[in-house]
């Protein structure tokens, strides 16, 4: 997604992507309900480019934020769930 900043179609192809992510992971009708090429609420044109280039950004800011450690083993048993 992050290569999609600042391009013309940006809403239609978050839309796209979050589709297929939906469906590849049998969530669809949970994380495909937003729609972000929704003028009335993000905008139109250059306003919805750059609102949502900057969403966008956010993805490229966590490459290279530092990570925190992340723990090696974890037991889950249906009496701890």
């Amino acid at each position: 997604m992050v290569e999609l900043k600042g391009h013309k179609e940006i809403g239609d192809r978050i839309n796209k992507i979050i589709g297929k992510l939906a469906e590849a992971n049998d969530l669809k009708g949970v994380i495909d309900q937003a729609d972000f090429n929704d003028e009335s609420k993000l905008g139109s044109g250059k306003a919805m480019q750059d609102r949502l280039s900057k969403l966008v950004g956010i993805f490229e800011d966590l490459d290279s934020a530092p990570t925190a450690p992340v723990a090696t083993t974890c037991s889950v048993t249906p009496t701890n769930i």
